[in-house]
């Protein structure tokens, strides 16, 4: 199996990287306020397909595959990305699985926006024809249609038909709240775990993007950093942090792409290692943003630089479609792997 990008999908890649730095550079997350679009951010995106990457080309997509959404959200995680592009792009597989055209072509237009809930302390919820219990709802403001999704099901619901009662946010550039949903009934649905599953892959792919971007920033600051008249990157102690957390993303970054590949092609451990990537994405970004916090010293603890922002993301992607533990306990319940 091939884990290295392809020129056309680095192609592809650096096209939307370079939209991001542009329209969304970094120090803008600083005031980014959950419903804005950050300009013309939004229909740029949609413009260069994101939303319907891997439709298919009858539906108005793209046509290309999981591969190339993952590097996608690489890329996202890495600029830390705002607004409701997870809940869209699986909104509009949902809507390409119910061969609902008109609806997909909505969504990845950029015409409608879509939040992601997800079961939130309710083992009752259920997600179906209608959408009951309580969810966690990200990206809210804003939205057009809410995708709720769990492990076994999927549904779009409209977005005025829920209460969602926002919640402080460990990041302020993501929108947090809560509902309580009865019978609320579903405009698409589908009885599988496959958005579940697709979405840890894209949540584990930002994850990465993440610990990506805080390695190269400790890398770039200790190289220009002094102490004692020399660069920090020289000292041992700063050294061996840098070095691990290249070894962290490193690891992500093919656990993920593996999990999918693996996925996406019927393998019957596909969720093992989707799981398995989610667990080594989480800890590799935490352990990344807290590192590059150490790493920039007494400045990485101000809002002088964008440290604490990616320990602010990191928090609330690793509890995103399942939490560590949800992931470490769907490994644990696997007896046959496949390698």
């Amino acid at each position: 199996m091939d884990l290295l990008p392809s020129p056309d999908q680095v192609e592809i890649v650096s096209s939307i990287a370079e939209v991001l730095r542009e329209r969304i550079p970094l120090d803008q997350m600083r005031t980014y306020v959950p419903g804005d679009d950050a300009g013309q951010s939004w229909t740029q995106l949609a413009e260069l397909g994101v939303f319907g990457l891997a439709i298919d080309e009858s539906l108005g997509g793209i046509g290309l595959g999981i591969a190339e959404e993952v590097l996608v959200f690489r890329e996202l995680g890495r600029a830390l990305t705002p607004g409701p592009v997870l809940g869209t792009v699986l909104g509009a597989h949902l809507a390409a699985a119910a061969s609902d055209a008109e609806l997909v072509e909505r969504i990845t237009s950029g015409a409608v926006r879509i939040a992601l809930a997800e079961p939130f302390q309710d083992p009752e919820a259920t997600v179906g024809s209608t959408v009951s219990g309580t969810y966690r709802v990200l990206d809210a403001p804003g939205a057009d249609l809410v995708l709720v999704v769990s492990p076994t099901g999927a549904a779009l619901v409209e977005a005025s038909t829920l209460d969602v009662q926002a919640i402080s946010s460990m990041d302020p550039t993501v929108g947090v709240g809560t509902v309580r949903a009865t019978d609320v009934p579903a405009i698409v649905t589908a009885a599988t775990d496959a958005l579940w599953w697709r979405g840890a892959a894209l949540v584990s792919a930002q994850l990465t993007g993440a610990a990506e971007a805080t390695r190269d920033a400790s890398a770039a600051y200790t190289k220009i950093r002094e102490q004692y008249g020399k660069p920090i990157g020289m000292f041992q102690a700063v050294k061996h942090r840098c070095a691990d957390m290249a070894l962290r993303a490193e690891s992500a970054y093919f656990q993920t792409v593996y999990g999918a590949l693996a996925w996406d092609g019927g393998d019957p451990s596909g969720t093992y290692h989707l799981a398995a990537a989610r667990v080594v994405a989480s800890a590799a970004s935490r352990s990344n943003a807290a590192d590059n916090i150490q790493n920039h010293g007494a400045m990485g603890f101000s809002d002088e630089t964008d440290a604490h922002l990616f320990a602010r993301r990191s928090l609330v992607l690793e509890t995103t479609l399942g939490s560590e533990r949800w992931h470490l306990e769907s490994i644990g319940r696997t007896t046959t792997v496949d390698w």
